[in-house]
């Protein structure tokens, strides 16, 4: 008899374990159902708007600006949907590349809000964005497809000027002094 209760408890206590097991890998589901999970932002460009305020692009496709005297975030906006690159043209304006649309955004930034006022279809994967100093014109570098893309800039609007296939993957580049080149 003693045999069969020992039986029974460790019966049980397999049980018990089992339903723990199973609790404990249903947990982060139930935790989770509904809600969404929260993205790493993953900063690849920062810049400064005043002497306490910077602008961040993160690769998980928002525009973050933060106060850097508390520490806090201002706001974020989603603008994309994996920004690469973010160069400024002019206050309160600046110029981004996503790489997983395959654009570059034309954005405005107030003191409270990050909007695409603009988007350019571009070579796949871009990978950097600059301007020149007028801010009338930019040049991007897509990674894969090997090209480099030429901008017209207006004032709510992005057209491409000229694209100019590669020998190498770019990845970063510059404008020389004076826009010639």
């Amino acid at each position: 008899m003693l045999q069969i209760v020992c039986l029974l408890s460790t019966r049980t206590l397999c049980r018990c374990a089992h339903l723990a097991v199973l609790l404990l890998a249903i947990m982060p589901c139930i935790a989770t159902h509904g809600a969404e999970p929260e993205a790493l932002r993953r900063p690849i460009a920062i810049h400064s708007l005043s002497a306490d305020h910077v602008v961040t692009a993160n690769r998980n496709g928002t525009l973050t600006v933060v106060d850097l005297t508390s520490g806090s975030v201002i706001f974020e906006n989603q603008i994309g949907k994996q920004l690469s690159d973010c160069q400024p043209l002019a206050k309160g304006i600046f110029l981004a590349t996503d790489e997983v649309s395959h654009e570059v955004l034309l954005i405005s930034l107030t003191s409270n809000d990050a909007k695409a006022v603009a988007r350019q279809q571009v070579s796949p994967y871009p990978a950097s964005v600059r301007a020149t100093k007028d801010g009338t014109r930019a040049s991007v570098v897509s990674l894969w497809s090997r090209r480099l893309t030429l901008l017209g800039i207006m004032e709510a609007h992005l057209a491409v000027e000229r694209e100019v296939d590669l020998p190498f993957a770019p990845r970063q580049q510059m404008i020389l002094p004076g826009d010639i080149r």
